[in-house]
C-alpha cells in the first residue's frame, strides 16, 4: 500500500522545478500560477505521501481536508520545493487553517506570522534551516497575476524579493534611460491567452522613470483614442506597462510599407490619422502639457478599428503648471530627437520651450507623410541625407559654427528653414497629383504656417487639428479630392534618389 519512499514526491518536486522561470527585468524565479495550479493536485499531493495510512489518517483527520489543501496549493508547493511535504506538515496547514491568501509569511518580533499578521505559525519540528528556506523559497509562487483593463492603469506593489510574472518576455530596445521589452501577461481566465504587453523598465534612471510616471498620471483624464496610455506602474522596479503595438511605429509602417500600392483608401487613411494625432497633441496641450520628443518613432500603429496611429512616449514631456509661451527658465527636455527638434533648441539647451515645440515636430512627420505617400521610404531616407547640416534637421543656422552670445542678436533671427525642406515643398507643390487637393493643402500648412522658424509665428495645436478635421470633412463631402490620379508614372526627383553612404551614418531617430 506504499509507494516508494519520496518518488511520487520528488515527481511533484521536478514538475515544479521544471516549470521555474526567471524575470528578465527583477532577475528573480517563479513558477507561473496556472502551471503551479495544474501540478499542485490532489491525486499528486496523495502519491506524494510515503504512505496510503498517511492519506486515510488525514481524511480521518478532516473530513473536508481535500478541499482545504486545494486553499493552499501555493503553500504545498513551496512544502515540496525545500522537502518538507509530508503528513505532519499538511496536517499542520490544516489545523491551522492556513490558506495561499496568508503568504508570505514573515518573521516579526522572533515570531513567524501571516501576511496580515492575525495568525501565530510553529511549524512541527522544523530547525530553523528549515524555515528560513521556506520564507526564501515562498515567494517564488507569489509573482502577481496583473489585472490589466485599458483606460484604468493600476499600481503594482512588488516586494523587492518577488518576480514579475511575464511570458515570452523579450528585449525589444534599449536607450540612455531605458530598456523596453515585449512580454505576454497571463490572465486568470481559462483559455484565454496571455495578453502582448510593452515593459519599460528605467534600470539606469530611477528619475526618468518617476518623471515619465508623473507625466502619465497628470494626463490620466485625457481622452483621446490616438494618445497611447500606461496599463501599469510599479515603483519598485522602475518599470511601466503599455499596449504592445504588434506591427511597431510609424517608421516601421513606412518600411514594411514602402512598396505597396497607394489606393485611394491609403491617401484618406493617412489624412484621416494626421488628423487624429494632431487631435492627440492638441488634447495634451490642454492639460498643460507638451510631448518633447514627437517623432515617427514615437508614434505606433495598432490594428483597432482597421488601423490607427498612437502617439506615445511622454518620458521628456513636461506638465506646465501655468499654461504660457512666456515662461522663463531651464528646461527639463533635454533628450529630443534633434532631425525632428524645433530650432529653439539649436545651441540652447537651456531655453524655454513652448507647446510650439511640438507643433514644428508635428509639421515634419506631416511633411514625411506626404513624400511616402507620393513616393517611398527610400524617397524619405534620401530626403533625410540632403538636409546635411548637424543632426539633419529641418533648419539650419544661417552662419554655421556661429553661437548667439557671439552675434548678440535674437536668435531666431540666424536661424533658417533647410533650403533642402523648401526645395522639396516646391517639388510637392509641382506635382500633379497634388495640384487642388488634399495633400497640397498639408503641404500649404507646413510650408506658410507650421515650419516657421520663429515659434510665435506657429499655429497652436487646436488650430492645427481643426484645419485638418475641416480637410477631412471637405474631402468626404467631396468638395476637396484627396489626390489626383495621374496615368503615367511620375519621375522621381533627384533629392528623392540620393544613396546612402557606404559607411555607418550616426543618426538620432
Amino acid at each position: 500500500m506504499s509507494a516508494p519512499a519520496g518518488q511520487a514526491s520528488q515527481s511533484l518536486y521536478h514538475g515544479l522545478t521544471k516549470e521555474t522561470k526567471t524575470c528578465i527585468i527583477t532577475e528573480k524565479t517563479y513558477i507561473p500560477e496556472h502551471q503551479l495550479f495544474e501540478i499542485v493536485t490532489v491525486p499528486r499531493i496523495k502519491s506524494s505521501l510515503r504512505s496510503t495510512w498517511s492519506w486515510l489518517r488525514l481524511q480521518f483527520f478532516n473530513r473536508n481536508f481535500e478541499t482545504k489543501l486545494l486553499q493552499g496549493r501555493k503553500l504545498i508547493a513551496v512544502l515540496a520545493i525545500i522537502g518538507k511535504l509530508n503528513e505532519r506538515s499538511l496536517r499542520f496547514l490544516i489545523a491551522s487553517a492556513l490558506t495561499d491568501d496568508d503568504l508570505p509569511l514573515c518573521i516579526n518580533n522572533d515570531v513567524l506570522q501571516n501576511s496580515r499578521g492575525n495568525k501565530t505559525i510553529k511549524f512541527p519540528s522544523w530547525e530553523e534551516a528549515a524555515v528560513g528556506s521556506f520564507l526564501e523559497k515562498q515567494w517564488m509562487v507569489l509573482a502577481p497575476i496583473l489585472d490589466l483593463e485599458d483606460g484604468r492603469p493600476i499600481e503594482v506593489e512588488l516586494d523587492e524579493k518577488c518576480a514579475l510574472e511575464l511570458s515570452d518576455c523579450e528585449e525589444r530596445g534599449i536607450t540612455q534611460y531605458s530598456r523596453v521589452f515585449s512580454a505576454g501577461i497571463p490572465s486568470r481566465k481559462e483559455g484565454v491567452e496571455p495578453r502582448r504587453v510593452a515593459v519599460k523598465h528605467f534600470p539606469y534612471s530611477p528619475k526618468t522613470y518617476t518623471q515619465e510616471r508623473d507625466n502619465l498620471d497628470k494626463i490620466k483624464d485625457v481622452n483621446n483614442k490616438h494618445l497611447i496610455k500606461n496599463l501599469a506602474t510599479c515603483d519598485q522596479i522602475f518599470c511601466i506597462i503599455f499596449p504592445w503595438a504588434e506591427h511597431g511605429d510609424l517608421k516601421q509602417y513606412w518600411e514594411e510599407k514602402s512598396d505597396s500600392a497607394r489606393s485611394l483608401p491609403v491617401f484618406i487613411w493617412s489624412i484621416e490619422q494626421l488628423a487624429g494625432l494632431a487631435s492627440a497633441l492638441r488634447d495634451l496641450h490642454g492639460a498643460n502639457c507638451r510631448h518633447g520628443d514627437l517623432k515617427p518613432s514615437n508614434i505606433f500603429y495598432f490594428e483597432d478599428d482597421g488601423g490607427i496611429l498612437k502617439i506615445a512616449d511622454l518620458g521628456v514631456s513636461k506638465v506646465h503648471s501655468i499654461a504660457t509661451d512666456q515662461r522663463k527658465g531651464e528646461t527639463a527636455t533635454t533628450a529630443s530627437t534633434r532631425a525632428y527638434e524645433g530650432p529653439e533648441a539649436y545651441g540652447r539647451t537651456n531655453a524655454p520651450r513652448s507647446r510650439k515645440y511640438d507643433c514644428w515636430s508635428m509639421g515634419c512627420v506631416i511633411l514625411e507623410f506626404v513624400i511616402w505617400l507620393l513616393y517611398d521610404q527610400r524617397a524619405l531616407d534620401s530626403f533625410h541625407l540632403s538636409r546635411d547640416s548637424e543632426f539633419h534637421s529641418f533648419y539650419r543656422p544661417k552662419k554655421p559654427g556661429s553661437t548667439f552670445d557671439e552675434q548678440k542678436t535674437e536668435w531666431w533671427e540666424n536661424m533658417e528653414r533647410h533650403p533642402k525642406v523648401d526645395e522639396v515643398i516646391k517639388l510637392l507643390h509641382e506635382d500633379e497629383r497634388v495640384k487642388g487637393t488634399a495633400l497640397e493643402e498639408l503641404v500649404n500648412l507646413v510650408d506658410s504656417k507650421i515650419l516657421l522658424i520663429k515659434p510665435e509665428m506657429r499655429p497652436e495645436a487646436t488650430k492645427i487639428t481643426s484645419e485638418l478635421e475641416e480637410l477631412v470633412e471637405r474631402c468626404k463631402g467631396g468638395q476637396t479630392p484627396w489626390v489626383n490620379e495621374v496615368g503615367a508614372s511620375t519621375e522621381v526627383p533627384a533629392i528623392f534618389r540620393q544613396e546612402a553612404p557606404k559607411t555607418p551614418v550616426t543618426t538620432f531617430q
